[in-house]
């Protein structure tokens, strides 16, 4: 099943459809964003840039254990030292390789579920800097979409399990998405009932945002003392910032709830509440909206009539004017 679903992808039926998003990727990647932006790096990239630089300890700090692995994010360590030893190119050309792959994936999930012009709403400074600085996050999230592409649950479960080894905020991602596909197709309850399904992925999306904010000593208490517990506490998008993702929940959630049953779109959803809590928490995480974007630009398009052309037509004033202050 794995193999045929592999195949599926790798040997595309269309190749002018491939060929058109490998082009899409080769620019988005290939855009000198940090030159456009008078020369503003980006943060991560260059931490990223100097830790692979450096000697390895990711298999040392492991200690050979399951949560050790996961918590150090060893595949991703082994697999982009293994690209720059093979391809014999120095982190930040591996890292851009990683950046192609992340987009690819990503836009192809958008071409697929929305079709070409929507992958003009991909140039988001949300996605820009989440592609092209947080590397590992994005690299994880771009093999998750190729294994929603397949359309294969198997393959997906898969994914969803090596993942955690390259970061483990995969464990939120995953997570919620699986439990969207859950509450809309075993409890007959919750298909006849959206409002029950909502409620689940809303509750779940607080909790998990309070994790990360007033009760992230919980979180500490699993991780240890992780390095990423508490980093990000008070470090929130501000309300105007998050109105038009903030807004997006209502549309799904009352205008048109029955969409939620349609696992993307209920994951869409629980991503946007998640947000909206970590506004509300102070905590960042304008990432989760990143993240899931492709998700997002899917589910609009999924909207009919007026409702559809008025929330395309904010969606794309809303994008530009975060690229004005972007740039």
């Amino acid at each position: 099943m794995i193999k045929g679903a592999l195949s599926k992808f790798l040997i595309p039926k269309n190749w002018s459809i491939f060929l058109g998003v490998c082009l899409f990727a080769l620019i988005y990647v290939n855009i000198p964003y940090e030159s456009i932006r008078g020369d503003v790096s980006f943060v991560d990239l260059g931490n990223y840039e100097r830790n692979f630089s450096e000697k390895s300890y990711a298999l040392v700090k492991a200690g050979g254990s399951i949560k050790g692995y996961i918590s150090n994010e060893v595949l991703w360590d082994v697999t982009v030292r293994w690209l720059m030893r093979i391809l014999d190119m120095d982190p930040r050309g591996v890292l851009k390789i990683t950046s192609f792959i992340s987009i690819f994936f990503m836009a192809s999930y958008v071409r697929r579920g929305a079709g070409w012009w929507w992958l003009l709403f991909l140039f988001n400074p949300l996605l820009i800097d989440f592609v092209m600085s947080q590397c590992r996050l994005s690299f994880a999230m771009g093999l998750f979409f190729a294994s929603l592409l397949t359309k294969r649950k198997l393959a997906v479960l898969l994914i969803s399990c090596v993942s955690l080894y390259i970061h483990t905020a995969m464990l939120v991602f995953v997570g919620l998405y699986w439990l969207a596909w859950l509450a809309f197709r075993y409890p007959q309850y919750c298909r006849k009932h959206v409002w029950v399904g909502i409620f689940i992925l809303s509750t779940t999306a607080i909790f998990i945002a309070a994790l990360m904010g007033p009760l992230n000593s919980l979180a500490a208490g699993f991780y240890g003392e992780d390095r990423r517990i508490g980093r990000y506490i008070q470090t929130g998008s501000s309300l105007t910032y998050a109105s038009f993702w903030i807004l997006l929940i209502p549309i799904f959630s009352f205008i048109r709830p029955k969409l939620c049953r349609i696992p993307n779109v209920g994951y869409a959803l629980s991503i946007l509440v998640l947000f909206s809590a970590t506004v509300v928490f102070d905590v960042y995480g304008s990432r989760f909206v990143a993240a899931a974007l492709p998700c997002i630009i899917c589910s609009v398009f999924r909207l009919d009539g007026n409702l559809k052309t008025g929330v395309v037509s904010l969606f794309a004033i809303f994008t530009m004017a975060q690229l004005h202050y972007w740039l």
